[in-house]
C-alpha cells in the first residue's frame, strides 16, 4: 500500500493523507491470543461509530471527538482538518511517504515514513519479483472522485 502511495503521489500528484492509528486506553481489548494491548485493525473506524460511551474513559471520548472532526472535514472538504487549533494541521504525504499523522495518546504530524523497516522489505520484494505499474505521465490524469484519499496502516 505504501508503494502505491509513492507511485500515485510521484506520478500524478494526488493528495493522500497517511496516518497511523495507535490509540489505546485501559478499556482496550488485548490483541488476539496475547495479553498485549494495542490498536487493532479497524480500531479507527470503530471509534467514530455511534455506540454507548457511558463507561468509556475521558481519553476515549476525546479521541472519538478528534477522529470524528478529522473525518467529517475530510468528507466535507476533501482534506482532514480539525476545528481544534491545538491539533496539528494534517498535510498530504509526499512520494517518500512522509509526513503522516500519528493518532495515539498524542496527536503528532511526524516527518518520517511509518513502519519504514517493513515498507523497505516489501519494496525490496516488489523490485525483485514484480513489474511496476505502467503510468502514462504524458496525458492529463483522470480526476479522482474526491479531492483526497485517506490511507491507514
Amino acid at each position: 500500500m505504501l508503494r502505491t502511495l509513492s507511485t500515485r503521489v510521484g506520478a500524478l500528484g494526488d493528495p493522500i493523507y497517511l496516518f497511523e492509528y495507535s490509540f489505546v486506553d485501559e478499556n482496550s481489548p488485548s490483541l488476539p491470543h496475547t495479553s498485549e494491548i494495542g490498536a487493532m485493525h479497524c480500531s479507527q473506524e470503530m471509534i467514530v461509530a455511534d455506540r454507548d460511551v457511558t463507561a468509556a474513559t475521558n481519553e476515549y471520548k476525546r479521541m472519538q471527538e478528534i477522529m470524528r472532526d478529522y473525518w467529517m472535514n475530510f468528507i466535507l472538504n476533501g482534506y482532514p482538518s480539525s476545528s481544534d487549533p491545538s491539533l496539528p494541521t494534517w498535510t498530504p504525504a509526499n512520494a517518500q511517504r512522509s509526513p503522516h499523522m500519528s493518532l495515539g495518546r498524542d496527536i503528532v504530524l511526524k516527518n518520517a515514513s511509518p513502519i519504514a523497516e517493513r515498507a523497505a522489505l516489501w519494496d525490496e520484494l516488489f523490485e525483485e519479483h514484480f513489474r511496476g505499474p505502467i503510468v502514462d505521465t504524458d496525458t492529463d490524469p483522470v480526476p479522482s472522485p474526491t479531492p483526497g484519499a485517506a490511507s491507514s496502516l
